[in-house]
């Protein structure tokens, strides 16, 4: 199964992508880093900008090797609305 069957707006697939960066920046990891988990270098390069969604697998061995839960890479993150 896809990710993009989970996940239902641009804005949540954004998110994850958010979250995986985020990750990357604070555990001083590289897309080279990432490739194993991701099936290699040019998919985890195609879902870091945003041309592939992530698979169940892919969140799967994020989840695991990054010692996350994989609700992290699923959630969607709460945008303040701008009051009128």
């Amino acid at each position: 199964m896809k990710i993009s069957r989970l996940i239902k707006t641009e804005e949540e697939y954004n998110a994850a992508l958010f979250r995986i960066e985020k990750l990357m920046e604070q555990m001083n990891l590289t897309v080279s880093d990432l490739a194993p988990l991701m099936g290699g270098k040019s998919h985890a390069s195609e879902v870091l900008s945003g041309k592939r969604p992530l698979s169940l697998s892919m969140i799967r061995n994020l989840s695991k090797a990054l010692h996350i839960p994989a609700e992290i890479l699923i959630q969607e993150i709460p945008v303040k609305k701008e009051s009128a």
